[in-house]
């Protein structure tokens, strides 16, 4: 299933993406919890009644004007995983592989939804971008071995890991750097586990402009590839171009009244 947060009459609301259009699961003749983070709390009874409501729903609204908003709306915990592929490194202070996955956070005021604007704060210009893979957690748990962990794992996103460099490098702790309001932009859609590969493997972030090459990150269970290039819009592709899932984002910075696109 792909399931996207929008706003509906001032209110958050959740939606399926059935190709183009949305099936509404919290009004009319559909009446579900309004955020994702609701529906997974369901467990498996929450993906069944999605399914059961895309099959009932009696009316669909197109995607056409949507305003979108991020499709975690307000995430307990935020882990990121930074210098996760070789390329990545080699461009920053940093020379040596991490022995081990080096993690920050980030907050939730620095999340825009798909379609909005990302704002470069007047202090800095060095706002730089980085296509990620998300992987939402859908049940809990502790001391998870490595062979149990995408038990855990409910579905997948995107996000645009918009980073302040020149303050992300002013203390050995990224924080600064990644915590800027409104710098990181998240969707559009979340994306079942069950429709692409475990644990993401095969899939890569392909980003729009010149030609890609082969990256090394940290996956959701282990080490695999990632592909990137150097322009700004993302999606997730499978190497099978008949898997390929639609999920993508393309913003733009903004510093006071100036719109630069990036």
């Amino acid at each position: 299933m792909r399931l996207i947060a929008y706003e509906k009459n001032g209110q958050a609301a959740l939606g399926a993406r059935i190709n183009d259009e949305l099936v509404e699961l919290a009004s009319g003749d559909v009446r579900l919890p309004a955020s994702l983070e609701q529906i997974l709390a369901l467990g498996a009874a929450g993906a069944e009644a999605v399914a059961r409501a895309i099959v009932a729903a009696k009316s669909r609204i197109p995607l056409t004007g949507l305003k979108y908003l991020p499709p975690v709306l307000n995430p307990g915990k935020s882990i990121c995983v930074g210098l996760n592929y070789v390329d990545h490194v080699a461009e920053s202070p940093y020379k040596d592989l991490p022995k081990y996955p080096v993690l920050f956070s980030r907050w939730r005021s620095s999340y825009v939804a798909h379609g909005e604007v990302l704002v470069r704060p007047h202090v800095s210009t060095e706002f730089d971008y980085e296509g990620e893979l998300v992987a939402v957690i859908g049940k809990s748990g502790r001391y998870i071995t490595k062979e149990k962990a995408l038990e855990h794992v409910a579905g997948y996103s995107l996000f645009n890991d918009g980073s302040i460099r020149d303050y992300q490098f002013k203390s050995t702790q990224w924080m600064m750097g990644k915590n800027f309001d409104a710098t990181g932009s998240f969707g559009p859609e979340f994306v079942s586990a069950d429709e692409v590969p475990a644990g993401a493997v095969g899939l890569s972030v392909v980003v729009t402009g010149a030609g890609s090459h082969t990256l090394t990150y940290w996956s959701v269970d282990g080490v695999g590839n990632v592909e990137a290039s150097n322009a700004r819009t993302f999606a997730v592709v499978s190497a099978k171009a008949a898997t390929k899932l639609t999920i993508s984002s393309n913003h733009a910075a903004v510093s006071r009244n100036k719109t630069v696109k990036f």
